[in-house]
């Protein structure tokens, strides 16, 4: 019995006990198993939001700062725009009564005095108007052409407009031939280093009657015969990149 009782005990000794603190409270396995399944997914839940939560603000960064980087370029070349407007302004206001001639904040400089340009349905330039760009193009060409403008014009645009009377064809071949007239005739006020970097730029433009000069809503006439001189800058191309990217997105 003595050695019976050892072996017993011996066996007791190195029996494998498992305790299961839910089974020893009645709870079944399958309780168990989900229990730690819904922990882990709440888990992983947690971490997949938090994941979201860093994309999404990464993302919004992002944006933010593409969008301040258009804005501090938008801002460098309409400075630009600004100061050029200033310094032509600056140029010419001494001149600009006695021309008949006014100047914008889109850089255009009308001459809008049709008794001084041409004869009417003719395209030869007038006397008087000779003077007159005999004096203006060179002095505006030396601005334009300066080492803080002349990278960021992108075009120096002459525009021949008419009124509505005849017919609009017939003032588009009239438009388009006085402003032929007037680019041949400043090419050869342009030194040959001007003349180089200009006539990648310049461009001459008939309308015929298009756009008009209203006063009260009503066309004045004498005011729509005129020629413009324009200057398209950096800014205006940089404004229809950002528009366009954001249009495609």
């Amino acid at each position: 019995l003595k050695r019976l009782d050892v072996r017993i005990k011996t066996r007791m000794r190195f029996k494998k006990v498992s305790f299961h603190p839910f089974k020893a409270q009645g709870w079944n396995d399958t309780f168990f198993l989900s229990s730690y399944t819904y922990s882990l997914l709440k888990r992983r839940r947690k971490q997949e939001n938090k994941r979201f939560f860093e994309i999404f603000l990464w993302k919004y960064l992002q944006v933010q700062e593409k969008a301040e980087q258009d804005e501090e370029i938008v801002r460098k070349y309409d400075q630009i725009k600004t100061q050029l407007y200033i310094d032509l302004q600056k140029e010419f206001k001494e001149d600009l009564t006695v021309w008949r001639a006014v100047i914008d904040s889109t850089l255009c400089i009308r001459f809008q005095e049709p008794s001084m340009l041409f004869d009417n349905n003719r395209a030869i330039l007038k006397p008087k108007f000779k003077e007159i760009l005999d004096d203006f193009f060179p002095r505006y060409i030396k601005v334009l052409n300066r080492p803080e403008y002349k990278d960021n014009i992108v075009e120096i645009r002459i525009e021949g407009h008419t009124d509505s009377n005849g017919e609009y064809f017939h003032n588009m071949e009239l438009s388009q031939n006085r402003t032929r007239t007037v680019l041949q005739y400043c090419f050869y006020l342009m030194t040959e280093d001007e003349a180089s970097w200009a006539k990648s730029l310049i461009t001459a433009n008939g309308l015929s009657s298009s756009q008009p000069i209203l006063v009260n809503g009503v066309e004045d006439k004498s005011l729509s015969r005129r020629v413009e001189f324009r200057v398209r800058t950096n800014a205006e191309k940089q404004l229809e990149e950002i528009a366009d990217k954001r249009f495609k997105k």
